[in-house]
């Protein structure tokens, strides 16, 4: 089944797909649509005859996160046991932090002493902190 595109500003807003191009070729002249090639869809470019794949948006990183996302993340992670005992060993304002902070920001130090316990990558905290945010 062929498919078509609808071009606006040189970007691809819809695809139709058509049985018999044959049958609706008034319609395909009429409104400008145009064969689309395959491996292409909506959001991808057309101009001058040219075809481009969208680029991918980039991926942002949350800068903090509540703690019972930390927290919830942490025990999916089978690793929320072993971070309460480390912190246990730590001071007492990082326990209190530990206990009563509604939210950690990924710059803390706690978060910090965390990644190092766990011996995470700033690309593995990274990835930490996307994933908790989406819980």
């Amino acid at each position: 089944m062929p498919n078509y595109a609808v071009i606006v500003d040189e970007k691809i807003t819809n695809v139709i797909d058509i049985e018999d191009p044959h049958t609706v070729e008034d319609l395909i002249t009429e409104n400008g649509w145009i064969p689309l090639p395959i491996g292409f869809g909506i959001g991808d470019g057309h101009a001058g005859g040219c075809w481009a794949k969208a680029q991918p948006l980039p991926t942002i990183i949350p800068q903090s996160i509540t703690m019972v996302q930390c927290r919830l993340k942490l025990l999916a992670l089978g690793v929320l046991d072993d971070v309460e005992k480390a912190i246990m060993g730590m001071s007492k304002a990082a326990q209190i932090e530990w206990e009563y902070r509604t939210s950690v920001s990924r710059s803390h130090a706690l978060v910090l002493d965390i990644a190092t316990f766990l011996r995470w990558s700033l690309e593995q905290t990274d990835t930490y902190f996307l994933e908790a945010s989406l819980l």
